[in-house]
Parts: structure tokens; sequence; C-alpha cells
């Protein structure tokens, strides 16, 4: 119950249907989830220990606001941590991997096309989970688990962006990945998050 009640939460956060600066009252979101209050409470501390909600003692939990400089930090950071996954990868990379990669490629094409930006987080996600998986890294894991939640709760904000050619940045990648070219690789993937992180920037920037 706990693990169901924090995932939930969370997902509304990340996916923008409890908006920033959003008041969190523990007995409303126990109703909405069909829980107790406890482990709504224990789901509020979580989310306020990773970075989405915000505590004042015995005032209030809000959904934690967004901030053009925050995504201007946590960006080049996920570029980084990707970046360093994608080069750790090469060294065990197989063709199922490649194929799985380029099926989450194909998944996140045609919901760009469809204009689903859910779907389209999601296939990104899955798309990167295939390298982190090959980095077999589990601290590097536990790190990007923490960060790229409050990430996609900035685009879920702002409206998904891309301004390069996505399809053709992931197959050069499963090319680079396929040649165990890890530092192309590790460019690449770095590459995509700070472009998007510079998309984002500019969007937290603008009034309104």
């Amino acid at each position: 119950m706990r693990q169901e009640a924090y995932r939930e939460l969370r997902r509304l956060i990340v996916d923008g249907q409890l908006e920033p600066g959003e008041k969190l009252r523990d007995r409303e979101i126990a109703g909405w989830l069909g829980v107790s209050r406890m482990p709504v409470r224990e789901a509020i501390t979580r989310l306020a220990d990773e970075g989405l909600i915000e505590m004042a003692a015995n005032r209030f939990s809000r959904v934690r606001p967004l901030s053009a400089q925050e995504a201007d930090q946590a960006y080049p950071l996920a570029a980084a941590l990707h970046g360093l996954a994608a080069e750790l990868a090469a060294t065990a990379w197989t063709p199922a991997r490649r194929d799985a990669l380029l099926d989450e490629s194909e998944r996140y094409r045609w919901a760009l096309l469809r204009e689903q930006p859910t779907e389209v987080a999601a296939a990104d996600d899955a798309l990167h989970d295939v390298v982190l998986t090959a980095a077999a890294n589990e601290r590097l894991r536990r790190q990007l688990d923490q960060l790229v939640p409050r990430l996609r709760q900035m685009e879920a904000r702002v409206g998904w962006s891309v301004d390069r050619d996505q399809e053709a940045v992931h197959a050069a990648l499963a090319t680079a990945l396929d040649l165990g070219d890890g530092e192309a690789a590790g460019r690449l993937v770095a590459d995509e998050w700070r472009s998007v992180g510079r998309s984002v920037g500019g969007a937290l920037r603008r009034p309104g």
C-alpha cells in the first residue's frame, strides 16, 4: 500500500495533474487514492526527499515550484549521468539490446506523431533504461531514478519540445553502441539531454 501510494502520487505530480505550487492535503489525497492517510503522509515525505514536494513543518506541503534556474542545473547533470551510462553500456552491448532500443525509438516516434507527451516520455525512459541496464551500475541508476522524474515534470509543464531529429539520434546511438564506441555513444546521449534542457529552460523563462 505504501509503495502504491508513493507511485501514484509521484505520477500525479510528474504528469502535471497536481500543479507546481499546489498544496497537498493528505486527507483529500487519501480519498482520491482509496487509502488511509498514513501511506499518503509517508509518500509525501519520500517525495519531499526526492525534490518533488516541499514541506514546511506544521504549515503546508505543496508541489515544489519549477524554475529555469533548476532546469539549467539539472539537465546538464542528467546529460552527464546518461552519457556515462552510454559509455559503460558499450562494453556490454548485444543485438538483443539494440533491437529493444530501436523498438522504443519507434514507439517514441509514433507517440510524437500522435502528440501524446506522456507516451513520449515513457518511451524515452524505456529507451534509456535499455542503455542503463547494459551499463550495470546500480549507483548510477539510483541517481537517475531520483533526478529524471523532476525533469519529466518540467517537460509536462512546458509541453514536450524536440529540436533535433530524435529518430536519427537514436539510430546513431545504436550504431555507436554496436561498434563499441562508448565515447561517441556518451556524447550523443549527453547532447540529447542538453538539447531538451535548453528547450525546457527557455520555456520556463517565458512569461505566463
